[in-house]
């Protein structure tokens, strides 16, 4: 079944859980800044806030100094001990920064297409299992 904004709606409780990263300012001087990274993180947020009405307690988010690599491991851990996180719930997990690029797994595909090289799965690609979570029109992702 496809999730959509209305049958999202008819449901009285959201199960998706999220982390919404996004870096912008970095310590080391070798790395240049991303004006756009917070600002589209937090666009994220407003997404499932209004779209998909996910509760604000589902959500956490954290940008700039906060996302250190034991600010991420902290938030991911709070998952895991989380009871309200029931197995086969969707957690959603955006990350906006610099990144690196990896060949992808031999005879990967992703949503039924095949990947050269993996950059990221942008988050328009929302699936939690097989269900459709959702797009966001408007937001423009960077190559």
């Amino acid at each position: 079944m496809i999730e959509t904004k209305s049958n999202m709606e008819a449901r009285p409780n959201s199960h998706l859980f999220a982390l919404v990263i996004g870096i912008g300012k970095y310590a080391l001087k070798q790395f240049s800044k991303l004006p756009g990274a917070v600002p589209d993180a937090n666009e994220v947020v407003n997404w499932l806030f209004d779209d998909l009405n996910v509760p604000r307690n589902q959500v956490s988010l954290i940008t700039d100094e906060a996302a250190s690599r034991a600010g991420i491991i902290s938030a991911l851990e709070a998952f895991r001990s989380d009871d309200r996180i029931r197995q086969g719930d969707p957690i959603l997990i955006y990350y906006a920064g610099h990144g690196s690029s990896i060949p992808p797994p031999e005879d990967w595909e992703c949503c039924g297409i095949s990947v050269g090289r993996w950059r990221r799965v942008t988050w328009r690609l929302c699936f939690a299992g097989s269900q459709w979570v959702g797009n966001r029109r408007g937001i423009r992702t960077r190559g």
